[in-house]
C-alpha cells in the first residue's frame, strides 16, 4: 500500500505508534522515498515517569535518526491527559540526543 500512496504524491507517514509499527524497519525498508513522524508511544507518555519518555526518545533517535527523513514525537495525538512534564521531556530529549550524531 504504502508504494501506490507514495505513487500519489505522500511524502510522509503518521501515525507510527510503536505498538504497531517498527519505524527501523519502516526507515529501512522506506526512509529513502518517506519522511517518517511519530514513533513515540502515547500510553508511555500519558502513564510512563519522565525517566521511562526519555529513554525511548533517546532509544528511537539512535535507532531511527541517522541520516534525517524523521520527526520523532509522539506516535498519534496527543490526549488531553497526557502530563505536560512527560511532552516537555520527549521534546527536550529529541533536543538533546537528535543533535549528537
Amino acid at each position: 500500500m504504502l508504494e501506490d500512496l507514495i505513487a500519489c504524491g505522500v511524502q510522509a507517514t503518521h501515525p507510527n505508534e510503536p505498538t504497531s509499527v517498527d519505524m527501523a524497519e519502516l526507515k529501512r525498508t522506506w526512509g529513502d522515498r518517506l519522511s517518517l513522524l511519530g514513533g513515540i508511544d502515547v500510553d508511555l507518555l500519558a502513564r510512563g515517569t519522565e525517566q521511562q519518555v526519555i529513554d525511548a526518545t533517546r532509544s528511537l533517535v539512535e535507532r531511527v535518526g541517522p541520516g534525517g527523513g524523521v520527526a520523532i514525537g509522539s506516535g498519534n495525538s496527543v490526549a488531553h491527559y497526557v502530563p505536560v512534564r512527560n511532552y516537555r521531556a520527549m521534546l527536550e530529549a529529541v533536543r538533546t540526543y537528535g543533535t549528537l550524531g
